[in-house]
């Protein structure tokens, strides 16, 4: 009887941690211990084995209420491991992590997509919408923190890149 339980169990554990529930097919977090420096990078390498499925890239940002801004400027670049540009940067991005006119950090309005945990807050922003690649193989994915005139950033602590395969 313990043996037909033992197998169940191991059974059931296998086909829940197996699924990807939401799909996702790569799911990395950094952290940045409560701050980021000027102007660094953060690099992500994805390898990608289906090129014909186009895939959605989104970034996630952890902040707590300490964070001095209501948004956050940086550059985004997608590279081959040769340092190839295969998307050039196209000036700064923005993201909101706290509503410009209410400060509100827990995403009420259309512009804040959040999801607020104990004292700290999840955002996640569309970096690249339906984007394929020509060969399989690892590509990079770098983000640099472009806020100007400030040397450290208090209250981000951690920041991630996640890809989901496109559905129409």
């Amino acid at each position: 009887m313990n043996k037909i339980k033992y197998t169940l169990v191991l059974f059931v554990s296998l086909i829940m941690f197996s699924c990807n529930q939401d799909g996702k097919v790569y799911d990395e977090v950094k952290e940045v211990g409560g701050s980021l420096k000027n102007k660094d990078s953060l690099v992500f390498v994805i390898d990608i084995t289906d090129t014909k499925q186009a895939y959605n890239i989104t970034t996630t940002v952890r902040n707590d209420i300490s964070y001095p801004f209501y948004n956050l400027y940086f550059k985004v670049g997608l590279k081959d491991m040769k340092n190839h540009v295969l998307v050039p940067e196209k000036g700064l991005r923005e993201l909101f992590v706290f509503d410009p006119q209410t400060g509100d950090p827990q995403g009420y309005t259309t512009n804040v997509v959040g999801k607020k945990m104990g004292g700290l807050y999840d955002h996640e922003y569309l970096l690249y919408k339906k984007i394929s690649f020509a060969k399989p193989g690892k590509y990079k994915i770098v983000l640099k923190q472009y806020m100007r005139g400030i040397n450290e950033l208090k209250g981000i602590h951690e920041i991630g890149i996640r890809m989901y395969p496109f559905k129409s």
